[in-house]
């Protein structure tokens, strides 16, 4: 994936991938400079999103979540579903039921239908997950089931496939509901499942709806630095430069690569200052 970056951000960048570099060595291999530039003042930079996160479970970073990994185009699916059913084996060989195995079961068919951009046939296979078909009764409260749900239902960007499934409130309520079931044994899923909820209503143009979400994630993980960085944007819309500066930062500390997203972000064109303020400001953080 190239993106078009502010090469005074790309240079800031840097400070913080010489403090990273002896702990993400793996990640930074992902990050390619291409040499060809826009003009003086602008470059591409190459993102190997695959390679990317194939480094995560051992950074044990949150820079690409899961639900970050699958706002892509759909050429970058399959990497994205890697996240979903990563362990998918396991989850069926510690099912306690045969009612939990054959749902865990149909939730694989749904990820093989994702991957091959058969989207009502994926939902189909939720369904039957979560509700049962004939004599099976489904498994209602596995957050994984109601997660990829709200995922197949936001769409897939730059996937006409995925135009014919696409439903933003019914993806934020299934996120909201993948959030409920997640929250006591896994809150960090659960951070992630409302962020999910969070952008369905962002891109269905309600704003509050989408600040009550990410303010959700951040109760149950502070940290979060998707959360933070939308956020972060919202507060672009709302024209506050200091709570954004707040916000950008704390996604930043969490991995530079979120002053690339900034440096790319089409809000931020007008703020390329700010973004580079906070660049700096998190880099001399870490340094110290």
């Amino acid at each position: 994936m190239d993106v078009v970056i502010s090469k005074n951000i790309r240079k800031a960048i840097g400070l913080i991938d010489d403090i990273y570099k002896k702990n993400a060595e793996a990640l930074n291999a992902g990050l390619k400079n291409i040499k060809e530039g826009m003009d003086e003042n602008f470059e591409i930079v190459n993102l190997n999103l695959e390679q990317i996160s194939g480094t995560l479970d051992v950074l044990n970073s949150n820079i690409v979540t899961g639900f970050q990994l699958l706002f892509v185009k759909v050429d970058e699916l399959n990497t994205s579903l890697a996240h979903l059913s990563r362990g998918i084996d396991t989850l069926i060989e510690i099912a306690r039921t045969p009612v939990q195995t054959w749902a865990f079961n149909q939730y694989e068919i749904a990820c093989d239908m994702v991957r091959r951009r058969l989207f009502p046939e994926a939902l189909e296979a939720l369904t039957f997950a979560i509700d049962g078909k004939d004599q099976h009764t489904g498994y209602k409260s596995e957050f994984r089931f109601h997660r990829l749900r709200g995922v197949v239902l936001s769409g897939t960007p730059g996937g006409s496939e995925s135009i014919e499934v696409l439903n933003l409130k019914a993806a934020e309520d299934s996120f909201i509901v993948a959030a409920r079931y997640a929250r006591h044994d896994h809150p960090t899923e659960a951070a992630q499942a409302f962020i999910g909820a969070g952008r369905s209503a962002y891109v269905d143009g309600r704003l509050l709806d989408a600040e009550k979400w990410y303010q959700d994630a951040l109760k149950l993980d502070h940290q979060c630095a998707e959360a933070n960085y939308q956020m972060a944007r919202l507060s672009l819309h709302a024209e506050n430069p200091s709570q954004v500066e707040s916000y950008l930062c704390k996604a930043l500390y969490s991995h530079w690569s979120f002053a690339m997203r900034a440096s790319a972000d089409g809000l931020f064109v007008e703020h390329q200052q700010l973004v580079r303020k906070c660049v700096e400001s998190v880099a001399q953080t870490i340094a110290d």
